[in-house]
């Protein structure tokens, strides 16, 4: 390519050109010699050339003009244009040439000729990186304007309306196809070689254009960028463009079918199906899948358990299961195929490859996800299939309840029919179903419960309680020695039967949990009632039966003798009362209107007094003497003074009996410390109340709590009547209607005041001999049976802990408590005497494991210590101390037998110390010499020297300075397996540490193996050290239980929030340098002179210590 422009030859008048040449020569020489004569010729000179200077510039200018232009040895006149502009010459003779020389130039030329600014090119870099624009913006016009012009010319962009999108197809894009053909099968290629080739072929490709080009390959990942060897990344590439790039080799962007199969994956995140794939996205892409795999598979694994739940129910026994495990399968493996480890290229083909390879995977994909809605509401849907079941739920036959009827069959034929599909849909179409039906339901069921157990209906029941009659018979029923058929107790009870029935609370809010009121009442449900007459006749036959009864000459005879007492005793009116009311009887007419008048208080305690055969009995407030006495001090005389003022003793005569009564030193103010069977008959008056009123409330506690006790053994009545502070009612009948109704009160007090029932069984056992005692009344007593059955008395428990732990027994399992359901409190004591039997058990058993076994022996046995050491060794100490902390904690003193089974345990501890250390000496391991056990040199390594290492974005290292083996289990229980949704132990082994056991040496050893693994990281950036444990070790002075406690809370307020703010899937090796061991001469006494606790030994205790894999979820 090339264009010569020869001017013409001078015309002959152009000799004037020599003449200002010689000036100007002229003008030199004297430049070269100047004196004084001279200046003034070169003042001449300069004037005469200034002068001529445009007449030989003109003169120049005509010659080429009028000369020839020789372009591809083809010469053109230039006389016949006559005189062009410089923009006329370069359309006339350099486009043309520049055409013939890049003829593919204007098929990528651009639109705008105006110059990209600095601020433009920053926002096109932007656009680039990114891969979308949205013209949403007044102020992304000018980049709007530079895509339109130079990008789209290129084939780089294509826009729909103002969303533009970076889109290169190698093959269809002629600049990318002659890019890479250029490069051939090169793997690079120098930039500056690329920038030539394309500059100096048929595009002429100019640096702008270039770099965009280049840029556009980048960002797309059909080019990947190097500063020497090193390469750069899109971020970098952001920052700086191409600045400093060296070379270019190809990308790893997708290929184009694979990205086209990018919308057919269900299992890829929404928001990358609807944007440019570049290599920017596709890394992203690549970074979400492998973070969204564990919580995917975790989500499917979850999903899976809960189906295995599910399909244990009988509501759910016809919903496709198997066939949703198989789907969960399929997404389970679609998720195995993401390999971690692999670039983003190759990781997503083999993730969307495995994809396209089941046609079904989206139907799956939709089916597992509506399956996660309906498990939203599962447990709700399981509360509606037992509530259409329960059989309390009963309707009855008729018009009335036929649509309530049929909506129920309706609702359990949602259940008992395949559903085909399991989703939210069906939850939420069972769920509205069964509201409706519930709303019917509910009013049915309120307005028949309101009709049959409102107050209404049991009006002239309640009435009847009121009426004289039935007031007049229950005082004259305080009467001892009288019994007759028709008494208060039988009257009592048949209309306690009728208003039991009845029901004031409103059922809606109860109908919400469950079909039935909490009184029981069903819609078919009949009540039979006794007539208000035949009670009112019973009533009235009971008082005439009672007066006939005291007119029996077998009465009059016990009583006369004690009326004329009282006359002797100058009790006149008391005498006159009796006799006025015994001579009544039941056949007199207005007898009601005489007993109302007769009847007092008075003649009934009379009456009463003459049945025990007393002459006189005056009663005595023992609460007045103890508000006279309490918080006092007096002199002995004064003590006298105060009694017999308080015993009336000049009112008394020598025979008078004294009746003390008290309610247990209750004052008027002291009403909150009332005792539990008064409390109860408060809320709950019943047939308790006369026998309380008899016994008191002591005799009146044991009567109930034995009662409970021996219906959990089956006791005889008779045997239980042999205790029971009170004689037999009567007939053996009347005894097991007794007991029964005792038994009764109990499990309604236990159920429904479990504080007060607590406190009625704490007032029986400080009688312990009498609670111990009742162990004879259990038909062949076992202490595994009493330990399993016990529900009332913790001394019972107690004694029956005791046998079983002396016997080396493992606790019963527990058994179906029914109604005898215990007291919080006594059901957390005896989960915890449980513990404490479990606990001893393994005790006894790994102290006679390690009696029976002997040391192994050789360096090729450490594996076989390391099994010794974590199965049986390793909890000795610490189960001794926390079985010693549970028995404090029930109440036990340790047993004799205990401390001889310390001693067993701690002479096995320094049998197998002594042959540990006689093996760590012998052994070559720290050196390295020999195949060994896991050090902490083996910690920076240990991923690639082990197998099955699970699927991780990062590691990081955790060092738990001083943690036991048998404080880890504690601890990680407490710590990791507590918190499922945040962590999950992988995997754990032994690591032993190396001699002296400090943190110092273990520390050295740590940091050279590291530099070693990973000369360019540091240590300190990816290890977490803790030093709380070992600083509580060397400080604490108390038990093992108290340093486990100190060190859950440590770890709880110190690690715990700084791994939750982990990224998820980041694997913790969680490990310990050194163990510790409990100071043998440490004295308790003298705990501040010497420390508990002491490391730095030989022992297996420091020196066997844990190593975890803990991934973060």
């Amino acid at each position: 390519l090339f264009l010569f422009w020869i001017p013409a030859a001078p015309a002959p008048e152009a000799a004037r050109v020599r003449e200002v040449l010689a000036a100007h020569l002229l003008l030199e020489k004297i430049g070269r010699e100047p004196s004084g004569s001279r200046e003034a010729q070169g003042s001449f000179l300069k004037d005469f050339i200034e002068r001529e200077k445009k007449s030989v510039t003109e003169l120049f200018v005509q010659c080429y003009f009028d000369g020839t232009l020789l372009w591809e040895e083809t010469p053109t006149e230039l006389s016949r244009f006559g005189r062009l502009t410089p923009e006329k010459f370069l359309a006339e003779f350099a486009r043309p040439l520049l055409e013939r020389r890049f003829p593919r130039h204007n098929r990528i030329r651009p639109y705008m000729d105006a110059f990209i600014t600095g601020f433009l090119k920053e926002m096109l870099r932007d656009f680039l990186a990114q891969g979308v624009l949205v013209v949403d913006e007044r102020s992304k016009t000018g980049l709007r304007n530079v895509l339109d012009g130079v990008l789209k010319p290129m084939g780089l962009v294509r826009n729909k309306g103002n969303r533009y999108e970076l889109q290169i197809h190698p093959r269809r894009n002629e600049l990318a196809r002659v890019f890479f053909e250029t490069m051939a099968d090169r793997k690079t290629v120098p930039l500056e070689e690329m920038y030539w080739s394309l500059r100096k072929g048929e595009y002429g490709l100019l640096m702008p254009q270039f770099e965009i080009l280049v840029l556009a390959l980048l960002f797309t990942g059909h080019l990947v960028a190097y500063k020497a060897i090193q390469r750069k990344s899109p971020d970098e590439l952001a920052r700086t463009g191409l600045k400093g790039v060296t070379s270019l080799g190809r990308g790893e962007i997708l290929d184009e079918d694979i990205r086209n199969a990018l919308q057919e994956q269900p299992l890829l995140p929404d928001k990358y199906r609807n944007i440019p794939l570049t290599l920017a996205s596709q890394q992203d892409l690549w970074s979400e899948v492998r973070a969204l795999k564990p919580k995917a598979m975790e989500q499917l694994l979850t999903l899976k358990s809960r189906i295995v739940w599910a399909a244990s129910f009988q509501a759910f026994k016809t919903f496709p299961w198997k066939e949703l495990q198989a789907d969960i399968e399929t997404l389970l493996a679609q998720w195995q195929e993401v390999k971690v480890s692999l670039p983003s290229k190759e990781g997503l083909e083999r993730f969307i490859r495995a994809g396209r390879a089941d046609p079904l995977l989206a139907e799956k994909a939709e089916r597992v996800k509506a399956a996660e809605g309906f498990f939203e509401t599962a447990e709700r849907l399981l509360f509606v299939y037992q509530y259409l079941t329960d059989p309390k739920l009963r309707i009855p036959s008729g018009e009335k309840y036929e649509e309530l009827c049929e909506a129920r069959n309706a609702l359990l034929a949602l259940f008992r029919e395949n559903p085909g599909t399991i989703s939210g849909e069906i939850a939420a179409a069972i769920m509205e179903r069964f509201s409706f039906f519930q709303e019917a339901y509910t009013r049915a069921y309120d307005e028949a419960h309101r009709r049959r157990r409102g107050r209404e209906g049991f009006a002239s029941y309640e009435n009847l309680r009121k009426s004289r009659p039935y007031r007049l018979l229950k005082t004259l029923d305080r009467l001892e020695m009288i019994s007759v058929p028709h008494h208060f107790r039988s009257a009592e009870q048949a209309i306690s039967s009728v208003l039991v029935g009845r029901c004031e609370q409103p059922v809606r809010d109860q109908l919400q949990s469950r079909p039935v009121c909490s009184c029981g009442f069903t819609l078919d449900e009949s009540i039979r009632r006794p007539p208000i007459a035949d009670l009112e006749r019973d009533l009235a036959l009971g008082i005439r039966e009672t007066m006939d009864a005291l007119g029996s000459s077998v009465i009059r005879e016990k009583i006369v003798p004690y009326i004329e007492g009282l006359d002797l005793v100058g009790k006149k009116k008391e005498a006159a009362a009796l006799r006025r009311f015994l001579s009544l009887r039941g056949d007199d007419e207005n007898l009601l209107d005489l007993l109302e008048k007769e009847l007092t208080p008075a003649v009934i305690d009379g009456v009463n007094e003459a049945f025990r055969g007393r002459v006189v009995v005056v009663r005595r407030d023992l609460d007045e003497l103890y508000n006279s006495l309490v918080h006092r001090k007096y002199t002995l005389k004064q003590v006298r003074e105060i009694v017999n003022g308080w015993l009336k003793q000049s009112e008394l005569e020598e025979d008078t009996f004294i009746h003390f009564m008290g309610k247990g030193g209750l004052t008027t103010n002291e009403s909150e410390i009332k005792d539990p069977i008064s409390l109860y008959l408060e809320n709950s008056p019943g047939p308790l109340e006369d026998l309380y009123r008899e016994m008191g409330p002591g005799a009146t506690a044991m009567a109930v709590s034995v009662s409970l006790w021996a219906s959990q053994y089956d006791v005889p009545v008779a045997r239980v009547l042999e205790v029971l502070p009170f004689p037999g009612r009567g007939s053996k009948e009347d005894d097991r209607e007794w007991f029964a109704c005792l038994r009764d009160i109990g499990v309604q007090l236990r159920r429904d005041a479990p504080e007060l029932f607590e406190k009625l069984v704490s007032g029986v056992e400080e009688d312990v001999e009498f609670v111990r005692s009742l162990w004879g009344l259990i038909p062949g007593a076992d202490a595994q049976e009493v330990f399993q059955q016990e529900s009332v008395y913790p001394v019972v428990l107690r004694e029956a802990f005791e046998r079983l732990l002396a016997e080396g027994l493992e606790p019963p399992a527990p058994s179906d408590p029914g109604a005898s359901i215990p007291c919080p409190g006594f059901l957390a004591r005896k989960e915890e005497m449980a513990r404490a039997l479990s606990l001893h058990r393994r005790f006894m058993d790994a102290i006679s494991t390690l009696e029976e076994k002997a040391p192994p022996s050789g360096t090729d046995s450490w594996s076989r210590w390391e099994t010794v050491y974590t199965r049986h060794l390793a909890f000795l100490p610490s189960t001794a101390a926390r079985l010693r902390h549970l028995l404090a904690r029930v109440g036990t003193p340790p047993p004799p037998f205990l401390a001889d089974e310390e001693r067993r345990a701690q002479k096995e501890i320094l049998r197998w110390h002594e042959a540990f250390s006689g093996f760590l000496t012998q052994s070559g391991w720290e050196e390295g010499t020999l195949e060994g056990p896991s050090f902490i040199r083996d910690i920076p390594t240990m991923l690639k020297a082990k197998r099955n290492v699970p699927d991780h974005r990062e590691v990081r290292y955790v060092l738990l300075d001083g943690m036991r083996w048998d404080l880890w289990v504690s601890l990680k229980e407490a710590i990791f397996e507590k918190f499922p949704q945040h962590f999950r132990v992988v995997r754990e082994g032994a690591l032993w540490a190396f001699s002296p056991t400090n943190t110092e040496t273990q520390m050295e050893r740590l940091r050279d193996a590291f530099r070693s693994a990973f000369p360019q990281e540091d240590l300190d950036t990816r290890l977490l050290k803790l030093d709380g444990i070992d600083e509580m070790i060397h400080a604490e002075k108390g038990p093992w239980t108290r340093l486990a406690s100190n060190a859950q809370r440590y770890l709880e307020n110190e690690l715990l929030f700084r791994l939750r703010r982990l990224p998820a899937a980041t694997l913790l090796i969680v490990f310990a340098d050194h163990g510790f061991v409990e100071n043998p001469g440490f004295d308790p006494s003298m705990k501040y002179e010497a420390p508990r606790y002491v490391h730095g030994g030989p022992s297996p205790f420091e020196v066997i210590v844990p190593w975890a894999w803990v991934m973060r979820i």
